[in-house]
């Protein structure tokens, strides 16, 4: 059974509400439970809110999973893997780079997966994604047959989480430059040394509205890639 997280009802409403993180100065009593740990929450009334992720250091204490009183195991977490591919399989034509696991969009809060052909990139922003970093390795290779899953926790915010600083990787071996795919441009990244992931994946539509507009050859003079 997991610990018991209670908190107040300003909290537990903003939940309901369809906010999916409780602050610390919600939190009323977290006694029983562990930094990182998958936690049940209740309200003051000792109604039943919902699961989260749990931290110890982060002003975010609660990041919220399910509404549900469901078991959040490995089976669960592989069902939420699988439910984000299947909300892309409709944008990624014509794309092998693409965000897979977009955090908060996808309920699943602190996570980043990143896809560059057949290279994952991986980060876990929070006490409790961390915690379960080796557990979603394997469901990704499972999953998704990579050549290569890397971490790119690098991001500060991982401080507010007391959490290192790392940048490697985690299964099977990578060059140091892919070639990715955006509609039909061709373009060399990183992802152990690029910006953010590697690459700025959110640019697709950016580019597609500069192909629409340019002629001939072009002056680059500030991007990364």
């Amino acid at each position: 059974m997991n610990s018991t997280v209670i908190v107040t009802q300003r909290g537990a409403e903003r939940v309901r509400a369809g906010h999916l993180w409780i602050f610390r100065s919600d939190v009323r009593d977290a006694t029983s439970a562990l930094g990182g740990a998958v936690v049940r929450v209740f309200d003051e009334r000792k109604r039943y809110v919902g699961q989260a992720l749990y931290s110890d250091r982060s002003e975010i204490s609660l990041r919220l999973l399910t509404l549900r009183d469901e078991q959040v195991d490995r089976e669960w977490w592989r069902a939420r893997l699988r439910d984000a591919a299947e909300r892309r399989a409709g944008y990624i034509e014509g794309t092998n780079a693409y965000r897979l696991v977009y955090s908060e969009g996808d309920l699943l809060s602190s996570l980043i997966v990143d896809v560059y052909d057949d290279v994952l990139v991986l980060q876990t922003l929070s006490q409790g994604t961390e915690a379960l970093k080796a557990m979603l390795v394997e469901l990704l290779v499972e999953e998704f047959r990579p050549r290569a899953v890397i971490e790119r926790n690098d991001v500060r915010v991982r401080e507010l989480e007391g959490l290192e600083l790392r940048t490697g990787l985690l299964y099977g071996d990578v060059p140091d430059e892919l070639e990715i795919v955006q509609d039909g441009v061709r373009f060399l990244v990183s992802p152990l040394g690029g910006q953010k992931t590697g690459s700025f994946l959110d640019q697709r539509e950016n580019r597609l509205a500069a192909r629409g507009t340019a002629r001939g050859r072009a002056l680059d003079c500030f991007t990364f890639n």
